[in-house]
């Protein structure tokens, strides 16, 4: 290998080597699993899923198209209902699913979508183009554990992250903490926002406390709330009630039939008594709304394309993936689950995340990729390049060859980028 400092991100994978990644990839599990306080749920791979401008400009356009589709099919499954009358809507699955809960409709929507968060999980076929696996919409998970996969690597693997322009994710923090404080504003004051979680799953309520941390809103269960004079509020840690502590604005990151035990059935973490009621009047908006849910039923997801037409006029850009074949998901270079030198082409699926604006929606400029094959799982980070390539002037890290410009091969970058004269290295990084 060249004595040069090494200035690219293949360059800095040359330099590395497997014994390096394999290194930082056992730091970055370390790390992870001391932050979490439970063993990390697969390997944190530290050779990242990297997506070009021009390739992430159209899967967030997919994206968008698809949240505005979402937020419009729940604003008329709970409001007038109007598709349960068309035939293009499943409307017998739609009327059998438990997730529609019908003391939600009619609840008041603050802002200017019913939907706040939505988490997408997509993959790309060996044609290059975008299809999505699952929408997960009830609960959207992974804004936590994000920012700490991109933690634990950048200190692990530092050299990785110095060599090419990614784009940052606090952005999207900053726009979900906007909305929500547009949203929680009360008579020209600003409201309360609390984070409802349930901390059940270690895993889970890692990643709700990290993203509650970086909205500067505390976490809360539902015995740390009561309704009283329709008005909810927290309760004191002596189990006192403060009427003047109500909270304006409740971000729902636990499921909707869990909320209230009166309106919506019994639950298994108890709930709140009378938060529905406290919601139809007002006195506390809860995003994403309740029942949610239902926009996870198979029978809609299938329908979406008619309901694209009908609602928004306008073809379906993110049709749905078939996930029996492998074969046809492309794939990128990833360490060897075997623990063998050679890096190793693996299909992946993309985890992301939109938030609701003023504007229309913000997508998350980052993820979570997670294997799909059957050996062990791994994460790994995904990097959205700056526009101009990889911000290093007239030696790029990557360019449009990567993610999905090769049937198969990901994260394929061609021999022109080792530099003239330098010996392909033997552990596989031609075919990163």
């Amino acid at each position: 290998m060249s004595n040069t400092a090494p200035r690219t991100l293949v360059d800095q994978l040359d330099a590395m080597g497997p014994a390096c990644l394999l290194r930082a990839a056992r730091d970055a599990s370390t790390m992870f699993a001391a932050d979490v306080s439970a063993p990390a749920p697969a390997q944190v791979d530290p050779v990242p899923a990297v997506l070009t401008a021009a390739q992430w400009d159209d899967l967030t356009a997919g994206l968008i198209q698809r949240a505005r589709l979402l937020d419009a099919v729940f604003a008329d499954l709970y409001g007038p209902r109007a598709l349960l009358d068309n035939t293009v809507a499943p409307t017998a699955e739609l009327l059998r699913d438990p997730a529609y809960l019908r003391p939600a409709i009619g609840l008041p929507a603050p802002g200017g979508h019913r939907l706040f968060m939505l988490g997408v999980r997509v993959v790309q076929d060996t044609d290059g183009a975008w299809r999505v696996i699952a929408d997960d919409i009830e609960v959207p998970q992974g804004a936590g554990l994000t920012l700490e996969i991109r933690r634990v690597l950048s200190r692990s693997a530092p050299e990785l992250y110095r060599s090419t322009a990614v784009r940052h994710l606090c952005p999207f923090f900053d726009a979900v903490r906007t909305e929500l404080h547009r949203r929680a504003v009360r008579a020209e004051r600003a409201g309360r926002v609390v984070v409802i979680t349930d901390d059940a799953d270690p895993m889970l309520a890692f990643d709700h406390h990290r993203f509650a941390t970086l909205l500067g809103a505390p976490t809360v269960v539902c015995s740390d709330l009561q309704t009283t004079g329709g008005a909810v509020v927290l309760r004191a840690p002596g189990g006192e009630i403060d009427t003047g502590d109500a909270v304006d604005t409740l971000l729902r990151l636990v499921p909707s039939a869990h909320l209230d035990p009166l309106d919506l059935g019994p639950s298994p973490i108890g709930g709140v008594v009378g938060l529905v009621e406290a919601a139809r009047t007002g006195d506390i908006a809860v995003v994403n709304p309740i029942g949610a849910g239902l926009l996870e039923n198979p029978a809609l997801r299938e329908a979406l394309p008619d309901l694209c037409r009908e609602l928004l006029h306008e073809d379906l850009h993110l049709r749905s993936a078939d996930l029996s074949d492998l074969d046809r998901i492309a794939t990128s270079c990833c360490l060897d689950p075997s623990g063998g030198d050679e890096l190793v082409q693996r299909p992946l699926a993309l985890r992301l995340l939109m938030v609701a604006t003023a504007d229309g929606f913000s997508v998350l400029s980052g993820g979570i990729a997670t294997t799909l094959d059957a050996a062990p799982e791994a994460m790994k980070d995904i990097w959205v390049l700056q526009p101009e390539h990889s911000g290093i002037a007239d030696d790029p890290a990557i360019d449009d060859s990567t993610v999905g410009s090769a049937p198969g091969a990901t994260l394929a970058l061609e021999n022109r980028y080792l530099r003239p004269g330098e010996r392909t290295p033997p552990w596989g990084i031609e075919d990163v």
